[in-house]
């Protein structure tokens, strides 16, 4: 179905659906693009996440949501789940009639706990959402913020050197562990910190 097609079905205008995200086709490679990053396939979720409905009654998704690395909620700083407390399975996209429950078993997500990001992780995280955000002055503004010696202009390398840091210091926690933990916006954090203080970031790393 076209734009054209679907803007008649929802009695809404063209201009308002290209506003969505993934209205926009994806570049030959497969990346999409969000705000001034365009992400490559493995960084776009295939399953639902969900904010603790104790939080707030979900009425839409959040495109940020949709992005493997940047598992919390922007506007509460709580961090999302994938997956339901009371069967345990992954969530699917939910069908239309609610966004607050299972939509395998039924259970109403208000059950699942929350975790809510520290202060000190939250000027980093909010300078990585800078990099996904429509306005390209606010962009830009990110892309000003890190070191010359990196030499990068592009919002999307910016973000994928953030994520290679991240993950750097997601390897170090765990490489003597059996268990691996999951990636957490702290991960995420610490690689935005190491990207925008260095080179003192680095110091304590010898």
């Amino acid at each position: 179905m076209s734009l054209p097609e679907l803007a008649d079905l929802l009695c809404t205008d063209v201009e308002v659906l290209k506003q969505l995200w993934g209205a926009e086709p994806p570049t030959p490679e497969g990346k999409r693009r969000l705000g001034g990053v365009y992400l490559r396939p493995h960084m776009v979720c295939q399953h639902a996440r969900r904010l603790p409905a104790r939080r707030r009654v979900i009425e839409a998704d959040q495109a940020t949501w949709m992005v493997q690395h940047l598992n919390f909620c922007p506007d509460t700083w709580s961090m999302l789940f994938d997956t339901c407390p009371t069967c345990r399975c992954m969530l699917t996209w939910p069908s239309a009639e609610s966004l607050n429950s299972c939509n395998r078993c039924g259970a109403l997500l208000s059950d699942r706990g929350s975790k809510t990001i520290p202060h000190r992780d939250r000027a980093a995280l909010r300078w990585v959402l800078w990099l996904v955000s429509e306005d390209k002055e606010i962009v830009a503004a990110a892309i000003s913020k890190v070191p010359a010696f990196f030499d990068i202009q592009s919002a999307t390398d910016v973000y994928e050197l953030t994520i290679a840091f991240g993950q750097a210091v997601y390897a170090k926690r765990y490489e003597r562990s059996q268990f691996k933990g999951h990636w957490t916006p702290g991960h995420l954090a610490a690689g935005a910190r190491m990207v925008l203080e260095y080179p003192r970031s680095i110091w304590g790393l010898y």
